[in-house]
């Protein structure tokens, strides 16, 4: 909450100390809610003339203010940083930084009454803020997921707090058993660079064959079973406020995927010549959201890469490209995919995930597949806009 402090004193009476209160900009005494400024009546005329001879380091003696804080003693010292000047009769007391609402501010005055500085304590009611923040999407969208599933996004509509994320998480069965430990818990979380998106990694251990802790305790996920994962509204924004509410998703578990993404299995649809219409890719299985709208790219035969607005829709399986500002022109054109480009069980056009895992380093371990930050090549299929053909 933002406050321009109107320190506002007179004399009412010889005797009679100054009355300091609390307004609000609407000159409601009582809202102090949305409380602007501090007043009283104008100055006597004689103090008035004594303060338009003092330069601003002797009126900012004349009127401080300090922060109140419970149980102890004012620090005399340290007072609240701003400026002291006059303003239509008033003394005025403008803060450096905004005031806080919930605080208590203590102004003190001095050269009004014989007996020493006026003091009056002034209450800033704390702002009621309404939480915002919610869950925008998880992905992968579909209901029906792997039982090799590697990742899960959470895509958050504004930045939210971390370093303990693992807490305000849970999945378990449709009737509500929960899973010990079913993500890998990184000590640093997997992040976007707009800090809106976290990667939840399903334990590779416990997805690959033959490792040990897949043999001990089984996969994380079995198949013809209903699970949910709930992301909790205790979970606090950058501003400590908690989430809008409660988010769940529930999907059922089908076989193990373990076909590699090919791009002779992509159906394109092209749009016509000198029209603006997507164009579009429809994929025979889910990919990976934020990989699929980072690694599939167009180009035109000149080698510009085409511009567009690119989404992901309908359980990840179909890729569009709508055109911005621009129709397109008849020709051939490029579709360029990085090879690290993933389905939902990390099978990737470079290689499939059991291989992935033993040949990223060599030693199988499942902290080789937090970034999928192996070497990418890139692999192309030509199309040609005004022609049925495509290949």
């Amino acid at each position: 909450m933002s406050f321009l402090l109107y320190l506002l004193l007179a004399w009412q009476a010889p005797l009679e100390a100054p009355s300091i209160e609390l307004v609000s900009a609407a000159g409601n005494p009582t809202d102090l809610k949305a409380a602007s400024w501090v007043q009283t009546s104008p100055l006597p005329v004689g103090y008035l003339a004594s303060l338009r001879q003092a330069d601003s380091e002797s009126l900012s003696k004349q009127l401080r203010l300090y922060v109140v804080k419970e149980g102890e003693r004012i620090d005399r010292d340290q007072s609240v940083s701003g400026n002291v000047e006059l303003h239509n009769g008033r003394l005025l007391f403008k803060p450096k930084y905004p005031l806080m609402d919930g605080l208590t501010y203590e102004a003190e005055l001095h050269g009004v009454a014989e007996k020493g500085p006026i003091r009056v304590r002034l209450k800033i009611p704390k702002k009621e803020r309404k939480s915002s923040v919610h869950v925008q999407n998880i992905y992968p969208s579909s209901d029906r997921l792997p039982q090799n599933l590697l990742r899960i996004y959470v895509q958050f509509s504004a930045p939210v707090s971390r370093g303990d994320v693992y807490r305000y998480i849970e999945l378990s069965t449709s009737d509500g058993k929960k899973l010990d430990y079913p993500f890998l818990e990184l000590a640093e979380e997997l992040w976007d660079t707009s800090g809106t998106r976290l990667t939840l990694l399903l334990d590779p251990a416990r997805i690959k064959q033959g490792l040990v802790p897949r043999e001990e305790d089984g996969p994380i996920l079995e198949v013809g079973k209903s699970y949910q994962l709930l992301i909790r509204s205790e979970w606090p924004d950058s501003e400590g406020m908690p989430l809008v509410s409660n988010t769940i998703k529930k999907f059922e578990v089908i076989r193990e995927d373990i076909a590699q993404p090919k791009l002779d299995q992509w159906k394109i649809h092209s749009p016509a010549p000198n029209s603006v219409s997507p164009l579009t890719i429809e994929f025979p299985d889910s990919l990976d959201y934020p990989l699929a709208v980072r690694c599939i790219t167009l180009w035109d035969s000149l080698g510009n890469r085409v511009d567009g607005d690119v989404s992901l829709t309908d359980h990840e399986t179909r890729w569009t490209l709508k055109p911005r500002q621009f129709k397109w022109l008849a020709g051939e054109y490029e579709i360029r995919v990085q090879t690290i480009l993933e389905d939902l069980a990390g099978n990737s056009v470079a290689r499939p995930f059991e291989v992935h895992l033993n040949e990223s380093t060599g030693t199988g371990k499942a902290n080789d597949l937090v970034d999928a930050a192996v070497e990418s090549k890139v692999v192309t299929r030509r199309i040609v806009i005004g022609s049925a053909q495509s290949r």
